[in-house]
Formats: structure tokens, C-alpha cells, sequence
């Protein structure tokens, strides 16, 4: 006989893990637009691209810092929601 599994998420914490992919998505689409953006203005206008490419870099350095935790976060929780023990730290 196989032993059953209790999972220790919450349906509201599996709901909020998907918003937060839903917002990485978004995010991630967002990066892509301003690449097709900086491919533009690359072939168009070197200074503007320069200055652009510089803005994009910097923003896009912070918000993949942002990313990664969130899905470190979410990964964890997916990982673990057999252990209620490591799972203590989500329930606040």
C-alpha cells in the first residue's frame, strides 16, 4: 500500500505562487520588449542606443536580483510542502 503524502500549503499560498509567476512572466516579457527596442535604436541612432543600453542594463541587473528571489522563494516552499517544519517561515 502506498503511503499518502500531506502537503502543507495552503490553496491561498498555491494562488500566491502563481500570481508571482504570473508577475515574473510579465517581467520577463517586459526585458524582451525593451530588447526589441535597443535592437532599434542600435540600427538607427548609436548615441540614443548607448544611453538607452545603459539605462536597460542597470534596471535589468536589479530586476533579475528581484526575480531570482522570488522564484528561489517559490521553489523552496514547492519544494518543501511535504515538511511543515521548514514550511514554519511562509505561514506569516
Amino acid at each position: 500500500m502506498k503511503q499518502e503524502t500531506k502537503i502543507y500549503l495552503t490553496a491561498e499560498q498555491l494562488k500566491d505562487f502563481g500570481d508571482t509567476l504570473i508577475e515574473i512572466m510579465n517581467r520577463l516579457e517586459m526585458t524582451n520588449n525593451a530588447i526589441d527596442g535597443l535592437e532599434f535604436a542600435q540600427s538607427n541612432d548609436k548615441v540614443r542606443f548607448d544611453f538607452l543600453a545603459k539605462k536597460f542594463l542597470s534596471t535589468t541587473y536589479e530586476q533579475n536580483q528581484q526575480i531570482n528571489k522570488l522564484l528561489n522563494d517559490v521553489s523552496f516552499a514547492l519544494l518543501e510542502c511535504d515538511n511543515e517544519k521548514e514550511l514554519e517561515g511562509l505561514k506569516s
